[in-house]
């Protein structure tokens, strides 16, 4: 019974994250990130900054 009550919880609890928040899918995935098991992409504009640390930016103002 207290596996129902706590699975229950657990998926309302998925549901009601925000619009922004990848929610139980998110929770999941955190501790692998954390071991280096699932590693994000760098967005290519930091890794253009990685390159060229000390360049200005380009655009409006600069």
């Amino acid at each position: 019974m207290k596996w129902l009550v706590s699975f229950c919880v657990i998926t309302l609890a998925g549901c009601a994250s925000g619009p922004g928040s990848k929610g139980v899918s998110d929770a999941a995935t955190t501790p692998l990130s954390d071991l280096n098991l699932v590693k994000a992409e760098i967005p290519p504009v930091l890794a253009a900054a990685l390159k060229a640390p000390y360049l200005a930016p380009a655009g409006p103002g600069w």
